[in-house]
């Protein structure tokens, strides 16, 4: 079975992960944030990329899943806010739901 991946974030956050092959979901405000990550959830997708900002303004609804084993909702700093740990736990999740390295060279 493939399972499919999204990235939730600002415009400049979200083109780098697409460019991986996450589905990009770029929002402009709040209540864009509640309506993407909504959607997501419909969507089926199994590992979920949000900047810790915005997983904050969508916090009631990825509270809805998150006793579910699926999706994952993984929170990371936005671009240049450091995180290398998460960056690597990312790689892991990537490479477990979608077979994607993104360390490969």
């Amino acid at each position: 079975m493939e399972y499919k991946a999204a990235v939730l974030g600002s415009r400049d956050f979200v083109m780098p992960f697409s460019a991986l092959g996450l589905i990009p979901f770029a929002v402009k405000d709040k209540q864009d944030t509640i309506e993407r990550a909504k959607e997501i959830l419909e969507g089926g997708f199994a590992l979920v990329v949000v900047s810790d900002q915005l997983a904050e303004e969508a916090r009631e609804v990825f509270d809805k899943v998150q006793k579910n084993a699926l999706p994952i909702i993984f929170s990371i700093p936005a671009i240049g806010r450091g995180g290398q740990a998460r960056a690597k736990l990312l790689d892991q999740l990537l490479k477990a739901a979608t077979g994607i390295d993104i360390t490969k060279e």
